[in-house]
């Protein structure tokens, strides 16, 4: 023993072994840190809001031919046209919204839908509403289920919120 010259072993730092170590459980969390961070940020995974959508397009997906009032802002421009939107992540979604007079929504209903009626029983925040689901006669060919609702606004006006989605 007396011939041999210590070895002198290389600081922790300077192995191969320990980076390696390092990077397999330093990364993964670092990794996840950025997801988290993303996540929080951006909204995540969530779906986007709607987006407006050309009327026309709208009623095609809802099943409907006609409106009882105009598609837009309204000519006189207080705002009394439809407006639709759209939307969706996995499940889409159009919505069209407007307010017409209570007689000209009756109307309307009866002609789009007569084989369906708003009830106020099972609504909830609203005045009147109905529901049709896929399979039944009033169905939109498109396959989506509808939900109609009115809220009254007085001056004989009410309303009307549109929801045609796919399941």
């Amino acid at each position: 023993m007396a011939g041999q010259i210590p070895v002198e072993r290389k600081p922790l730092y300077r192995r191969v072994w320990f980076w390696i170590v390092l990077g397999v459980l330093v990364l993964p969390v670092l990794g996840f840190g950025a997801m988290v961070v993303w996540f929080l940020t951006t909204g995540g995974w969530s779906a986007p809001e709607p987006e407006s959508v050309d009327c026309a397009e709208a009623m095609r997906s809802a099943g409907f031919e006609t409106l009882p009032v105009p598609t837009g802002t309204g000519t006189d421009g207080t705002g009394s046209g439809a407006t639709c939107a759209g939307g969706g992540f996995q499940d889409p979604f159009v919505t069209i919204n407007f307010v017409a007079p209570q007689d000209d929504v009756d109307a309307w209903l009866r002609a789009e839908l007569p084989e369906t009626e708003l009830q106020a029983e099972p609504c909830v925040d609203v005045d009147a509403c109905l529901q049709v689901s896929y399979g039944e006669p009033d169905a939109p060919e498109s396959g989506w289920n509808l939900d109609v609702s009115t809220t009254d606004q007085g001056d004989g006006k009410v309303a009307v919120a549109i929801m045609a989605f796919s399941m």
